[in-house]
């Protein structure tokens, strides 16, 4: 499904957070030994499977904690079957609220539409936007847990973030596979549009 994951580094001590586990726990795992970290962490955008499916395999194998807003714990809870399972260690993160793996921050952003609890993550210079925010798109608001009208309002925010930051998707659907943000408000129609029934008409 053209995923990306995204594994966050703290270089100092070598600790890790893998951003949206799914579809091939041995490589995630491979790609931070490879490099020299250890996972400490892992986190999700949102509860949909193709972002999820390797929670609890790779919780077999490591027993760290899974952040997720309170809202997507419940959405993950609801038995709609494009949800899936976010493990025995899941926790809490509101929007807003920042974390540390070893020495770097992560602030998690509470950005709903595609589904209730969906968040980005932002860390330094760069901002995971999972399938809020595409390059050159945004994400479906029709499946169950999305809201429009909430899409909209989360992209008019994500519009006022710092210019600078790298958009990092959670699906290679762009021409390219990130971009910084000042080229998503100049070439993404869905950032353009500045009218709420406009914006909702644009969707189909």
């Amino acid at each position: 499904m053209q995923n990306f994951g995204y594994l966050i580094g703290d270089v100092a001590t070598k600790k890790c957070l893998i951003v949206d586990p799914a579809w091939s726990p041995p490589e995630l795992m491979k790609v931070a030994a490879d490099a020299g970290f250890t996972v400490a962490a892992m986190a999700v955008t949102h509860a949909h499977f193709d972002h999820t499916n390797a929670i609890d395999t790779l919780l077999e194998r490591i027993d760290v904690p899974v952040y997720a807003h309170p809202e997507e714990i419940a959405y993950a809870k609801s038995g709609t079957n494009i949800v899936g399972d976010l493990g025995r260690t899941v926790r809490p993160v509101a929007g807003s609220e920042k974390i540390l793996v070893g020495e770097t921050e992560i602030e998690f952003l509470h950005t709903p539409g595609h589904t209730p609890g969906s968040v980005c993550l932002r860390v330094g210079d760069h901002l995971i936007t999972g399938d809020t925010l595409f390059i050159g798109g945004c994400g479906r608001s029709d499946l169950p847990g999305g809201n429009p009208g909430l899409l909209f309002r989360t992209l008019q925010r994500i519009a006022q973030l710092p210019p600078t930051l790298e958009v990092c998707p959670g699906h290679d659907y762009g021409q390219v596979p990130r971009r910084v943000l000042s080229q998503e408000l100049s070439m993404n129609p869905y950032l353009r549009l500045k009218d709420e029934d406009t914006f909702i008409d644009s969707l189909g």
